[in-house]
């Protein structure tokens, strides 16, 4: 399992860096934007809302609407898949595979990857869904979590539901580059099928951004994620290498 932790560390410190660090840009760019929204304010208020700059200007929906909402939202689902990709296609594009197998029986090759790396997954994704309660003590900012608890859970669902396509996507191909190529595709995809009504259960952007209570929106992705992750195994256990 050390093996497995050391090989995600350098995944799961990068993911943190970078998201952090557009975080903070987001933040700092608030009284920017604004200023810049005010100076045209006549231009635009043909294309948005009257009411749109006012909004802006309050911490909470800022917040919510610029990171949960668009910049954290959007890469919820790539990063799951950066997580996935090369667990499996890494070993088996360098020959590796043979020799994990000969010293471990496969299911615990399987078990510990995927354990060490959802585990990461999770607590990189947590973590980002928290940073604007850490954020908003220094300044003092009146930030009203009520809808944090909810996003996190669709965060972390949404993230993984993704992270088992990847894993599944791993295991068959030979190669680190058609796990992540298609992954991608695969999103983008069931993201433009979802923007049809009848189909919109495919776009999980929709459902990663919700703030509301989806008891079956969460049951139903939890379990499909749950099938990739057995059907990876059962693919993973049986395959020749």
């Amino acid at each position: 399992m050390k093996k497995e932790f050391l090989e995600m560390k350098v995944r799961f410190m990068l993911t943190l860096i970078v998201m952090i660090s557009l975080f903070f840009l987001v933040m700092s760019l608030k009284n920017w934007g604004i200023e810049i929204l005010e100076k045209n304010q006549a231009d635009l208020s043909k294309f948005v809302g009257k009411g749109l700059l006012e909004k802006l200007k309050d911490w909470n929906f800022y917040i919510y609407s610029q990171w949960y909402g668009k910049n954290l939202g959007q890469f919820i689902p790539i990063i799951g898949i950066i997580f996935a990709f090369p667990l499996f296609s890494r070993e088996i594009e360098n020959g590796t595979i043979e020799y994990l197998l000969t010293r471990s029986k496969r299911c615990k090759v399987f078990t510990e990857k995927i354990f060490v790396s959802t585990l990461l997954l999770i607590l990189s994704i947590v973590a980002l869904c928290l940073l604007p309660l850490i954020y908003t003590i220094v300044p003092s900012i009146d930030f009203n979590t009520r809808y944090v608890p909810t996003l996190t859970i669709h965060a972390v669902i949404g993230s993984v539901i993704w992270y088992s396509v990847a894993v599944f996507l791993s295991v068959i191909y030979n190669d680190q580059v058609k796990p992540l190529v298609f992954s991608l595709a695969i999103l983008a995809i069931t993201t433009v099928l979802g923007m049809v009504k009848s189909l919109s259960f495919f776009n999980t952007y929709s459902y990663i951004m919700n703030a509301k209570n989806l008891a079956v929106e969460d049951i139903l992705y939890s379990s499909i994620s749950a099938v990739l992750i057995y059907t990876s195994f059962f693919t993973f256990k049986n395959r020749e290498f």
